[in-house]
């Protein structure tokens, strides 16, 4: 039966050493990590070793993602040319809540990744009015449901 959904008192490991036990792991950022002079940017978030499988992401701004003359402020989830893998673009310049759709987003992708190399995670963002240089808070915490097949 696949896709356990964590059992309480059992570990699955780190990000760098994930077991075949699927379990939640917390990444957080801030707007500093995606400012730059241009409306879309782009940073790692994980370094996914190899035989990993992402089962399941969410993403929840803590902070309201602000600044100058920005007017629309968006982040997604996803690899090097497919930046909205896993989220599609989800609106963080509205007031943090608890509740869907406003509160966060979730996608349970079930994605095999690389069996011979590292991948990288990538959060995307994009602005609308002003460059996100211009951006002057923002945070936000992503949990990934990250397990890696048993080694050969």
């Amino acid at each position: 039966m696949g896709g356990c959904g964590g059992f309480p008192g059992v570990g699955g490991g780190t990000p760098s050493v994930p077991t075949v036990i699927p379990t939640w792991m917390r990444f957080t950022f801030t707007h500093l990590q995606l400012q730059a002079a241009a409306l879309t940017n782009d940073f790692e978030i994980y370094s996914a070793p190899v035989r990993v499988n992402i089962d399941g992401v969410v993403l929840k701004h803590t902070t309201q993602f602000l600044g100058g003359a920005i007017s629309d402020y968006k982040v997604s989830v996803g690899l090097v040319g497919d930046l909205a893998r896993y989220l599609s673009l989800f609106d963080v310049d509205t007031a943090p809540s608890n509740t869907k759709p406003a509160g966060y987003a979730e996608g349970y992708p079930n994605d095999q990744l690389q069996f011979g190399a590292v991948t990288s995670i990538r959060v995307a963002g994009v602005s609308v009015g002003a460059n996100l240089s211009a951006s002057t808070q923002g945070a936000a915490t992503l949990w990934m449901r990250i397990s890696a097949l048993e080694a050969p």
